[in-house]
């Protein structure tokens, strides 16, 4: 499968993804599954994140465009006497942010974002036929992320 990073919830095809590739290879955030119905009964009583609250009126005040074109959106995930937010957009709001975080910071870390690309990005056969073409990529394609992480942490163990 061709695609890209994923930065999402735990449902839907990101479960088989994750099956396939591995979780650790997936920026997840958000609530199981098995939460979601006591969450949409709570919701009404949730007092969310201050930075979502800040995003919500930065788009009611017409910040990101017509205020009156997006205030259906915003009312039905932050006005519960309008919406009930049955996505749990509030919620996993702050989760968001964080799994967002991890992004940056992978990416800060060159090695690491393109091992990512290299990894995860071309399908098993791309993934073999680039390796097949350069044998310094064959090298770079069979180091797995978590392969590199527990040999820099065997190494700080020997220091």
């Amino acid at each position: 499968m061709n695609g890209c990073l994923i930065i999402g919830t735990m449902d839907g095809a990101n479960i088989e993804i994750a099956e396939e590739a591995g979780a650790e290879n997936l920026f997840i955030f958000g609530f199981d599954a098995s939460e979601l119905q006591r969450l949409r009964k709570e919701r009404k009583d949730y007092v969310a994140d201050k930075r979502f609250i800040e995003i919500m009126k930065d788009i009611e005040g017409g910040m990101f465009g017509d205020k009156d074109y997006f205030k259906p959106l915003v009312d039905s995930i932050s006005n519960m006497s309008v919406g009930n937010d049955w996505f749990l957009v509030a919620n996993d709001f702050a989760g968001y942010l964080d799994a967002q975080a991890k992004v940056d910071a992978a990416y800060a870390d060159q090695d690491e974002w393109v091992s990512w690309f290299f990894c995860f990005f071309f399908s098993p056969f791309e993934r073999v036929s680039f390796a097949l073409s350069s044998p310094a990529a064959a090298a770079f394609c069979c180091v797995s992320r978590p392969l590199r992480r527990a040999r820099a942490a065997a190494t700080t163990r020997q220091l």
